[in-house]
Order: C-alpha cells, then sequence, then structure tokens
C-alpha cells in the first residue's frame, strides 16, 4: 500500500495504519457542504489518476525495471526501520481517530441522539411510577439490562 500513496502524491504520515489513511482518503466527509465538495473532488480525482496510470503501469512496468527502482528501494529501507514511539503518543493517535470517525457523519449523530433520547423517555414513563418492594428493585434491574442492551445495538450499529 505504501508504494501506491507514493504514487498517488498521498504519503502515509508516521504511526498511522496504511489502510486507515487510505479508508480516510476515499471516505467523504459529510460535516459541512464545503467538506464533502472537496472531499467528492479529491475522490475523483484519485478515480481518474488512477484509471490514467494503471494502465501504464502495467504495460510500460515490468518486474526487472521494479526490483532496481529507487521508490522500491526507498519503501523497503523505510519499513526496517522500527519507530518506537510512547504511549501517550499512540493514545492520541487513537483518540483523535476515535473522534474524526464519531464525527464524522453530523445527520447520523443527531439521530442517534434523538433515539437515545426518545429510549429514555418511554423507559422512564414506563418505570416513573414504582415502588420500594422486590419486584419493583427487579423491575428496575431489568430496566437497566433492557437500556444497556440497547445502548450496545446502538453503537455496534454506529460503526
Amino acid at each position: 500500500m505504501s508504494e501506491r500513496t507514493y504514487y498517488i502524491r498521498y504519503e502515509c504520515p508516521d504511526h498511522m495504519n496504511p489502510a486507515e489513511f487510505l479508508a480516510d482518503l476515499i471516505s467523504v466527509d459529510y460535516s459541512s457542504a464545503e467538506s464533502v465538495h472537496s472531499s467528492q473532488t479529491r475522490i475523483d480525482k484519485l478515480v481518474a489518476e488512477f484509471l490514467e496510470n494503471a494502465l501504464v503501469i502495467e504495460c510500460v512496468s515490468s518486474v526487472d525495471a521494479w526490483k532496481n527502482s529507487k521508490i522500491q528501494t526507498k519503501f523497503a529501507r523505510k519499513s526496517l526501520t522500527k519507530h518506537q514511539s510512547g504511549w501517550w503518543k499512540q493514545f492520541r493517535l487513537l483518540l483523535k481517530r476515535a473522534w474524526m470517525q464519531a464525527f464524522r457523519d453530523g445527520p447520523t449523530n443527531k439521530v442517534r441522539t434523538r433515539m437515545s433520547v426518545a429510549s429514555a423517555i418511554i423507559f422512564g414513563s414506563v418505570f416513573w411510577r414504582m415502588g420500594r418492594s422486590q419486584t419493583s428493585i427487579q423491575d428496575r434491574m431489568g430496566l437497566l439490562q433492557a437500556c444497556l442492551s440497547f445502548v450496545s445495538l446502538i453503537l455496534e450499529h454506529a460503526n
């Protein structure tokens, strides 16, 4: 993947998974109309560049030429180098990735929020007038279990 990301003029940053980098390159960001347009322009440009150059690479390049190319030796050296990064940098990278993933699609997040509020109102109205008897406590535990199951389903389908 690194050779292809180099070829399409987007270099994968250090300490980032190349697959996630490529997924971000081909994903549309729905946070605003401008970001949707710029994302779609980038994707169209990538597709056009790939279609334009993919056949040239297949027809012109041979395996021997690739083995002797500077790009191949550059990436071979880079892959042998081991980068040691601390847990704090790894944590920040993962947090940034999770934040981008969670807030990439605003309308979907609004729907999820409304679903959560609606379920809270429904569950609250059903169990509003409960006493302090053993049955009421068991009903509350059932409510808690149902809420946790519902939230886990929402989170599972969110990703």
